[in-house]
């Protein structure tokens, strides 16, 4: 099964920390083959201020985390594309 894209929705200002959390938890939970990437989009903005260009980096979406993964189960099985999935728990 290929992976495909989700997006996760975080506070504002919160999506480098939810970034580094989730990679912490592949390390640890040894899910790393599941998860080909996690992405907070940035990108160069060059703005002047007091008459100096700086350029800095900005979030393009403002409070989401893209990441790339395979569904899994409960089984820790890979789900069939075609079948209902929630993400999350009651």
């Amino acid at each position: 099964m290929q992976s495909q894209w989700f997006v996760i929705h975080t506070l504002s200002g919160q999506e480098q920390k939810v970034k580094e959390n989730i990679e912490k938890r592949l390390k640890t939970e040894e899910m790393g083959e599941y998860v080909k990437e996690v992405l907070v989009p940035m990108e160069r903005v060059a703005e002047v201020r007091s008459g100096k260009k700086t350029v800095t980096m900005r979030k393009l979406h403002p409070g989401y985390v893209y990441i790339d993964l395979r569904l899994l189960d409960e089984n820790r099985r890979v789900r069939d594309q075609r079948a209902d999935f929630r993400v999350g728990r009651n």
